[in-house]
């Protein structure tokens, strides 16, 4: 799959308002899944960073909402296609490895 270009520095704006916005939004996303008793910093901090991964490599932190459905179209016969074209007997390394003596 074609990935979108990425902006030069002196192209891409920060916006903090969109990336606090945003971040906010991961953290009421958490507490309104699991309550308050359930909700996990860690997972905050995940969706968050991951969010600063898409603004800061695609400018686009709302990418994180389309990111599960991609994953979910991956098929058992895609992993297959791509393991075949790349896992073949003229395209691998074997290594023998033989302890020392103690």
């Amino acid at each position: 799959m074609p990935r979108d270009p990425v902006p030069v520095a002196e192209e891409r704006q920060r916006d903090a308002d969109r990336s606090q916005s945003t971040i906010l939004a991961a953290a009421r996303d958490e507490f309104a899944e699991h309550g308050l008793g359930g909700a996990r910093m860690e997972r905050i901090a995940e969706r968050a960073d991951r969010l600063g991964q898409y603004a800061c490599l695609f400018d686009e932190p709302e990418r994180i909402n389309t990111e599960d459905s991609r994953y979910e179209a991956v098929t058992a016969q895609h992993v297959q296609a791509a393991m075949a074209s790349m896992m073949r007997p003229d395209n691998r390394v074997v290594l023998t490895y033989v302890p020392a003596e103690p």
